[in-house]
């Protein structure tokens, strides 16, 4: 399938806050934001 993507997630968590980013395929780390 040629249109087919990876989208990678990561979250990042400690006890005061999660800070959560994703990347398109082996792209550039985009960072979505925190909570806490």
């Amino acid at each position: 399938m040629k249109n087919d993507s990876t989208v990678l997630v990561g979250l990042d968590v400690h006890k005061d806050s999660i800070v959560a980013a994703y990347s398109v395929g082996l792209g550039e780390v985009q960072v979505l934001g925190n909570v806490g």
